[in-house]
């Protein structure tokens, strides 16, 4: 019996677990695999205090809402930025609450389907942002183009912390005068030029490779005003001129 209970409760902690990555990637936020690991602990915490027979009174909804809450501060943090990654996270709860429950009553469905359609909505906004207007200021210059918001796109500079911008040699050549020869030898580059700096990153097929970036005066994503680095990629992004930067889950 006891084996049991500890497959039941190793299954529900992997079960939660993908249920907390998949949201982290749906909001593109910032992946930190010990605050989601430590977020399913908490939903395998309560699974086995709702097992014990003096505490199933923590299986009423009341409770159940309250440790959702509980694993979503634990896996996304406290600050403005986690309330969409928790609300997403109830969301996909009420669904699964809805469907998987024994009870076929109507409040079950009603949640099920009141999920369902929050997430379209929230699904449909995203898609509809992912191409963003960005403004770059550097020393009395402004440059207006267009970012493809890349959930994959993780990158940080590794010295400050601050998210990075991709941008493509055209805009490069005009915002930091860059030649294509200086990105494509970034170490020479960085050597021969002041203000810039290297950017590890990894891509499929190439592992440790390096980008030019700089600090800007200022960078805005839509409305929002952002303390960034901007990095130079070796080639152009995007096609046909619809997207000339990646802007990552931290942007």
């Amino acid at each position: 019996m006891r084996w049991l209970v500890i497959w039941a409760l190793a299954i529900r902690y992997l079960v939660l677990f993908m249920l907390l990555m998949g949201t982290n990637q749906l909001c593109g936020a910032g992946i930190f695999i010990v605050r989601l690991l430590a977020g399913a602990l908490v939903g395998v915490f309560y699974g086995a205090l709702c097992m014990e027979q003096e505490l199933f009174f923590l299986g009423n909804r009341f409770w159940y809402f309250i440790f959702t809450i509980l694993i979503g501060l634990c896996s996304f943090g406290m600050t403005r930025h986690s309330v969409r990654p928790i609300m997403i996270f109830m969301l996909i709860n009420l669904i699964i609450d809805g469907v998987a429950t024994d009870q076929t009553d109507i409040l079950s469905g009603a949640l099920s389907l009141l999920g369902l359609f929050v997430l379209y909505v929230v699904g449909f906004w995203q898609c509809g942002g992912q191409l963003l207007p960005v403004e770059i200021t550097h020393h009395g210059r402004t440059m207006k183009l267009t970012a493809f918001r890349d959930t994959g796109h993780q990158l940080r500079d590794p010295l400050t912390g601050k998210p990075v911008l991709i941008v493509g040699t055209d805009v490069a050549l005009k915002l930091a005068g860059l030649t294509l020869r200086q990105l494509k030898d970034p170490v020479q580059s960085v050597v021969l030029s002041k203000g810039l700096r290297l950017i590890p990153y990894n891509t499929i097929g190439q592992a440790g490779a390096l980008m030019l970036a700089m600090e800007v005066d200022e960078l805005r994503i839509g409305k929002k005003k952002y303390s960034a680095i901007v990095a130079f990629a070796p080639e152009n992004i995007g096609e046909s001129g619809y997207y000339q930067a990646l802007a990552g889950g931290y942007l």
